[in-house]
């Protein structure tokens, strides 16, 4: 036989020998109780495989020259040489060191002769440098001399890198007679065989073990769980030798067969593992082909360790005629399909020759039963298969291969086929399945008031039914479907994860057995890190009938998308579905990731580039990715890789069944369009900032047709007055350069893109993407929508660039209702101010005032010393703060931007960047983020290419969230009873005055807020009552009689905010500290600016800088008197932090900080702004810690004085803090701040 592979193990071996294995001296194990152990088992396949990997890399590092890895043996395999392989490794059983010789007669006694043995115990492999291969390492289990030769019988220990040896060059281009290895299941090293004899007596082979040691005092030939162990076979020890000797006879037709035996001393061995030894086939038996059924426990066994599917109890094969029907039952949780062929075959392949479990969870969780069929020739040969993942559909590609023993034993008669088979019996009449459908299961009872269902929506379909439950609270990371107990043990891909509704809400997606009994369902509570038990009743008496179920025949569709991040948004799919497998063409408000992949993110990181999904750029610059879909209203995991930020991020999507609309058939070729090319011409002045049509059917593109005022009639309820709608603007058909809205709940969205002037008044062309809408009330009047294609559209009269309310009437629900709305129709060309320009149009704070549509401008705050952020004052009472939320972080853009000009300078390779442009977008931007990056950042928020925002139908939490992720955040602080402008909630976040209801996150913001006399307006803290330091907080913690709760609550951690708590406080603002920004650690840096700031003082360039650049009285006086005064007063007015304490906070911070990575770190504080935001809660970051110097920090008070009401009292003080301060410190102060 040839082998063109150089990858086979070659070394030089101290002694010549010819080296075979000892099959039946091998002791391998099957599962004893495989319901107790699974947890264990999938952890040692994990351990065995990584440890297999480490071992492959040794090699490579070791040697280049010698030896290849062992994924350079497969790579290099000969597709043709696979069926050789299976033939020569198919049964190493029947290769003995006894020999096969055989008796005539039965009743004479033939026995083997075995050649003493030799005690040579320093066997190894050796490289050629004459250092031991620790990568293989030989344990003798045997050695015999017979004439010129040595036979040696070894073993790996627990090494399994490879496969085969060859005694030769490793530059052999043919490497014939290579010797097989036999892996006989999983090592057990307790137990071993040092020596063996098997001899023929009639109907009986006399077995001989000599076992290592004399741990074991006797055996019985059988499994662990059997209660009768008997016959029992009693060892005899020798002491010089060190093994005692078992010797037992065994039925002579079970040769060539795998025998069960468990050793024992004065208790029985028990393991997670039967035992199994392999009987010689003394008479060369060939393999079974009777038909009957035959057990494949403790006779069949993977070969390799890729995956863990051992062949357990209940395992099987049917002979009938020359066919062989494998039962395999096997722990499989983690896989839902089973293809037995080649691993390199294609999907489409695997895909169509898929074998579908059984659940055999009556075993233990997992089980899974795989059923295929064989030639009986092929038993006794190893066959390679592959899985496919049930979480991502992957198809693996690792070598992976089993071995079912071709002599095995009969275990009964195939069943005899019934000739007048009846039906299967009727479901259980106790099972309560209405009609499919979607369902309100308006009451759900808990065994636990502690897990309070507040909404559950039931879907049945062909008698399945799944229920989306939400809870009450938010303090329950998993559920389970089934016990505590269970849950505990069961791999984690089993449990149930909560999505976040819009409301905050946590919701999850369940299967339902039935209606009207309890059903155990297990809740794992965050805080207390445990799962609890729970039971749920599902009364049917309570169901109200929401919608239909659709029957997705082959079509395509378009369906609303829900998604786990507001950051993630779909804002258009097209559903196709064609011979019951779906697939959808998602398209993403902003253009901010490169790839998705269809699991998670530790998943997508690992997994092969080829298997992440790309994106498509649409006509209209949208980024469209093409995604299999698994299932309907089921979370379905999707990792999506940031551009920005070269990390993946965690989403899960839902696809909503009772939203499918069919648009087009798969037959009309018109891939999902509808017809519709998306070429639709030009947009009559549509500058691109709208949707243009990317929304399918919802939103059509601007066709530059005048559209006439829908049918009215009066409204007499006075809900909605009558606007101004005249402009000087003149007649025509118009696209609104900015269109917002806010109300509702956010699930029904409303689009503008068409604005008709028509003798000098303005009116709006509104559509609603549901078609419940039956009218609007607007302008004093109720306005009658018409519908079509799932969609309600009016045309009504506005006032440009001002809030205009309406009411819209649906009735989706069972009882129809009116729904509040405010919208804002923003047309640059009507005049009334500018907009801002984005979430990201400033990437500094404004050196002056910027201009805000609708408002004026009357002042601004002086800022001396803070660098952090900038106060405007408008009319109305109304400011705007801005924070620097980037500047001096790890994601500083002038930072970053230097070193990508450093990086590309260093690696010269600017002209293969150009050409790697998408290679570049995965991991490059890992490296170097420039001011392009800030751009893509500006993208993933929904920015499209001039620089405007594509908001059109973004509700305002929506918006607020991604705000945030700014360089800049700007709020606009307005009073109580004054309103603004909707559409500048695209550009800042509003703050409703007063903020009376803070939530302070940290000890050292609580001590700000006492010392200036604030805390009357604090609702919950960071501190426990127990750590609370400030008394007069810790006093408002206690409940007082009559009320229903304590005036200042614990808010939960900066870190992890009790959101549910602080919802419940009604809170209104919350106040972190500037540790939650992203932030390098970097304790030695930290400690080498602290003493910087120390020494600044006696520093010879500062003391230069300040005599040019400040008063020459000043820096005469004494540094005693200096310290004396500045220690005396500053401290007292300002934040009164010693630098000790200072340098304290810095090292605990970097302490925190080394826990996260930057990547880390700015997905916590997105992910936390964004839940704050989707709560309607404002978060300011306090960056007063980040300032350089004492009178710098302080300066933030002028911040708590204008979101408190209160700044001129804040001005005060600081005015008196300069003051007190002295000269010394005011000119320090001024240095440091030029520098």
């Amino acid at each position: 036989m040839k082998r063109k592979s150089a990858g086979f193990l070659a070394g030089v071996l101290v002694a010549s020998m010819v080296a075979t294995p000892l099959s039946y001296a091998n002791v391998y194990a099957e599962d004893q109780d495989a319901k107790g152990i699974v947890q264990q088992e999938t952890e040692e396949v994990s351990s065995d495989t990584g440890h297999a990997q480490e071992e492959s890399t040794a090699v490579k590092e070791e040697s280049k020259e010698e030896l290849k890895t062992e994924e350079d043996i497969t790579s290099e395999q000969p597709e043709d040489n696979a069926g050789v392989l299976e033939t020569e490794a198919g049964n190493p059983e029947t290769e003995i060191s006894q020999g096969s010789q055989m008796t005539e007669a039965e009743t004479k006694v033939t026995e083997t002769p075995v050649q003493p043995t030799v005690d040579i115990d320093d066997v190894k492999v050796l490289k050629n440098d004459g250092s031991e291969y620790g990568m293989f390492p030989v344990v003798v289990d045997k050695m015999e001399v017979k004439d010129d030769q040595v036979k040696v019988s070894f073993h790996t220990g627990t090494k399994k890198v490879f496969d085969w040896l060859y005694l030769g060059s490793v530059t052999d281009t043919e490497k014939n007679n290579y010797i097989v290895g036999n892996n006989t299941g999983s090592t057990f090293n307790d137990f071993v065989i040092v020596s063996s004899k098997a001899v023929l007596r009639g109907e009986n082979i006399r077995m001989t073990l000599d076992v290592k040691g004399n741990k074991w005092t006797k055996i019985y030939l059988g499994v662990q769980a059997d209660t009768d162990k008997t016959p029992v076979y009693k060892g005899t020890y020798d002491l010089e030798k060190n093994v005692t000797t078992f010797t037992f006879d065994i039925q002579a037709e079970k040769q060539g067969m795998n025998i069960a035996i468990t050793p024992g001393n004065e208790k029985w061995f028990t393991w997670a593992r039967d035992l199994f030894i392999n009987i010689p086939n003394l008479e060369n038996r060939v393999n079974t082909t009777a038909e009957g059924v035959y057990n494949l426990y403790g006779s069949a066994y993977p070969t390799t360790n890729s995956y863990s599917l051992n062949f357990e109890r209940e395992s099987s094969v049917s002979i009938s005629g020359d066919q062989a029907t494998v039962t395999w039952v096997t722990q499989a949780g983690l896989y839902d399909r089973l293809y037995i062929g080649n691993t390199v075959d294609s999907d489409e392949v695997k895909e169509a020759n898929a074998i579908v479990p059984q659940d055999r969870s009556d075993i233990a969780s997992g089980y899974k039963s795989f059923t295929f069929t064989m030639p009986v020739s092929e038993l006794g040969k190893e066959f390679s298969y592959s899985v496919r993942s049930a979480k991502t559909g992957q198809w693996s590609t690792k070598d992976s291969r089993a071995f079912i023993n071709g002599i095995l034993e009969k275990t009964g008669e195939l069943p005899t086929p019934d000739p007048d088979p009846t039906p299967d019996p009727d479901p259980d009449p106790g099972i309560v399945v209405p009609a499919d459908g979607i369902y309100k299961v308006n009451n759900v009872t808990s065994s636990s008031s502690m897990f309070n269902v507040i909404d559950c929506k039931l879907t049945v379909k062909n008698g399945k039914m799944s229920a989306v439950l939400t809870l009450s609270g938010t303090g329950y990371d998993y559920l389970y479907m089934g016990t505590g107990a269970k849950a505990a043990e069961t791999d984690k891909s089993a449990w149930i994860p909560y999505v976040v509704d819009k409301e905050g809400k946590y919701t999850y997606t369940v299967p339902i057995e039935t209606l009207d009994k309890k059903i155990a369902v297990a809740a794992f509570s965050h805080n207390r890190q445990q799962w609890y038990d729970r039971m749920l009743t599902f009364d049917s008496n309570s169901l109200e009938k929401i919608g239909d179920v659709p029957v997705l025949e082959n079509g395509i569709y378009s369906i609303d998308v829900e998604s786990s991040a507001s950051m993630f948004r779909v804002v258009d799919c097209k559903l196709t579905s064609k011979d019951g497998k779906m697939s959808a063409v998602l398209t993403l408000s902003g253009t901010g990731y490169g790839y998705l992949y269809m699991g998670t993110k530790e998943e997508a990181a690992a997994a092969d580039q080829s298997s992440w999904i790309p994106f498509v750029a649409d006509s209209n610059g949208k980024y469209t990715y093409t995604i299999p879909v698994e299932a309907l209203d089921k979370g379905i995991d999707v990792a999506a890789y940031s551009i920005k930020n070269a990390i993946w991020y965690d989403r899960i999507l839902t696809f909503k069944s009772e939203t499918v609309k069919k648009i087009g058939d798969i037959s009309d070729d018109n891939n999902g369009n509808n017809n519709n090319n998306g070429n639709n011409g030009g947009n009559n002045g549509n500058n691109g900032n709208n949707n243009s049509g990317n929304n399918g059917s919802v939103l059509k593109p601007n066709d530059g047709k005048a559209e006439n005022e829908s049918k009215y009639e009066a409204d007499t309820s006075g809900a909605t007055s009558q606007v101004n709608s005249s402009t000087t603007l003149a007649d025509g058909v118009y696209t609104p350069d900015r269109f917002t809205w806010s109300g509702g709940t956010g699930k029904v969205k409303i689009y503008c893109n068409k604005i008709t002037i028509k003798n000098g008044q303005a009116y709006a062309t509104l559509v609603f993407d549901s078609d419940h809408y039956q009218y609007v009330k607007a302008n004093g009047n109720t306005y009658y929508t018409t519908k079509g294609g799932g969609t309600a559209t009016v045309t009504i009269p506005v006032a440009l660039n001002q809030n205009n309310k309406i009411l819209g009437m649906t009735d989706k629900m069972s009882v129809a209702h009116e729904i509040e709305y405010t919208i804002f129709v923003y047309l640059a060309a009507a005049g009334n101010g500018t907009t801002l320009g984005g979430v990201n149009a400033s990437k500094k704070l404004d050196e002056k005032a910027p201009e805000i549509m609708g408002l004026e401008y009357q002042s601004e705050t002086q800022l001396d010393y803070a660098e952090y952020f900038k106060i405007y004052h408008y009319d109305q009472g109304i400011t705007l703060l801005e924070i620097d939320m980037t500047k001096g972080t790890a994601n500083d853009p002038e930072k970053l931007a230097a070193e990508a000009i450093n990086a590309e300078n260093e690696t010269g390779e600017s002209e293969d960047a150009a050409k790697d442009t998408e290679l570049n977008q995965s991991t490059d931007s890992k490296n170097v983020k420039s001011e392009n990056a800030v751009e893509e950042d500006a993208a993933a928020a929904g920015i499209s290419e001039d620089g405007e925002e594509n908001l059109n139908g973004i509700s305002e939490e929506e918006l607020a969230a991604e705000l945030y992720k700014g360089n800049v955040v700007k709020y606009l602080l307005v009073p109580e009873g004054v309103e603004v402008p909707v559409g500048l909630d695209q550009d800042m976040i509003v703050v409703q005055m007063p903020t009376d209801k803070t939530y302070t996150s940290t000890e050292a913001i609580l001590e700000k807020m006492d010392e200036l006399g604030l805390t009357d307006n604090i609702a919950a803290i960071g501190d426990k009552k127990k750590d609370c330091k400030v008394d007069s907080v810790a006093e408002k913690m206690e409940k007082k009689d009559g009320e229903d709760k304590a005036q200042v609550v614990y808010g939960g951690k900066e870190e992890e905010p009790d959101f549910k708590t602080l919802v419940k406080q009604e809170t209104n603002l919350a106040l972190l500290s500037s540790d939650i920004l992203p932030k390098e650690a970097d304790i030695k840096d930290l400690e080498e600016n602290q003493d910087k700031e120390d020494s600044k003082d006696t520093d010879k360039k500062s003391d230069e800088k300040k005599t040019d650049k400040s008063d020459k009285k000043s820096t005469k006086k004494s540094d005693d008197k200096s310290e004396k005064k500045t220690e005396k007063k500053s401290e007292k007015k300002s934040d009164k932090k010693t630098n000790e304490k200072s340098k304290k906070k810095s090292e605990d911070q970097s302490e925190k900080q080394k826990e996260l990575t930057v990547e880390e770190q700015t997905e916590r504080f997105q992910q936390m702004t964004e839940k704050f935001a989707l709560l309607g809660i404002p978060v300011i970051v306090d960056r007063s810690e980040d300032e350089q110097t004492d009178l710098a920090k302080y300066e933030w008070i002028k911040v708590y004085g204008v979101l408190f009401g209160c700044e001129d009292q804040m001005n005060t003080l600081f005015d008196q803090a300069v003051k007190d301060a002295g000269d010394d410190a005011i000119a320090q102060a001024r240095v440091q701040t030029e520098e």
